[in-house]
């Protein structure tokens, strides 16, 4: 029997349409008890359009940390304003997206203290003109206000790792076994993956395989806010399918 392995990839988590759901989460944005919460969501989804939710996230004591609207969430599209705060309330970055989720217009950072770090300009996604300010209020290099996780140098660079990595299970292949492997995982500050969880699959000898090929996963360029790589929570489904 001939077999053909199909490979797709999203990032985050996919969530059953509801109004005002609100939800706990550790530290890297993982669903957890309230026990062992470090903060929560609450998402809010438009009645007219399922596919768009806002979600807010708020520390224990309720106070404000971030705003954004994302038109799918599955895919972290993010759509209108991005909003985050300290923990003691300061405003800390402003910005917007537009409809095909590019940047639009002016973004702009600040320090705790409440002093302008940054001032960006952009349209559709291009940055048009920039200015970013160090802690001294001197005027410095400009770097992105924000570089999503991506790995290798372009998109098809994941796809094509897997395709020469992944080996389908002979089990599998001879029980006629296929289907979608969802696995979560952290992408650390410093590209590297860890704590590979496969959260559902249709077979063991699946699971195996694709947490065989996420060890040996190369180290991904980490998303980055304001130049400061972020642990970033990822999931990614692995379609695995047998052809006559």
């Amino acid at each position: 029997m001939k077999y053909l392995l199909l490979i797709t990839l999203c990032i985050g988590r996919i969530t059953a349409f509801a109004q005002n759901d609100k939800e706990f989460i550790d530290q890297y944005g993982r669903e957890t008890s309230e026990d062992k919460a470090s903060a929560y969501l609450v998402k809010t989804y438009n009645p007219t359009d399922s596919n768009q939710v806002e979600i807010h996230q708020y520390q224990l004591n309720g106070a404000l940390l971030e705003k954004s609207t994302y038109q799918n969430f599955g895919r972290k599209t993010k759509i209108g304003a991005w909003q985050k705060w300290s923990g003691d309330g300061q405003l800390i970055l402003d910005a917007y997206f537009n409809e095909k989720g590019n940047l639009e217009g002016t973004a702009r950072s600040y320090f705790e203290d409440g002093r302008l770090r940054r001032e960006d300009h952009f349209d559709d996604g291009k940055l048009v003109t920039g200015k970013v300010w160090d802690d001294n209020g001197d005027e410095i290099a400009h770097y992105p206000l924000l570089e999503e996780v991506s790995f290798g140098s372009e998109y098809m660079d994941w796809f094509r790792y897997l395709g020469k990595n992944v080996k389908y299970p002979t089990q599998a292949r001879r029980m006629g076994i296929q289907g979608t492997v969802m696995v979560e995982f952290l992408i650390q500050k410093d590209g590297s993956v860890s704590n590979i969880e496969v959260i559902n699959s249709p077979h063991e000898s699946l699971s195996e395989e694709t947490e065989r090929v996420m060890r040996l996963s190369p180290k991904w360029n980490p998303q980055k806010i304001e130049g400061e790589a972020q642990v970033t929570l990822m999931t990614i489904p692995i379609n695995f399918r047998l052809a006559q």
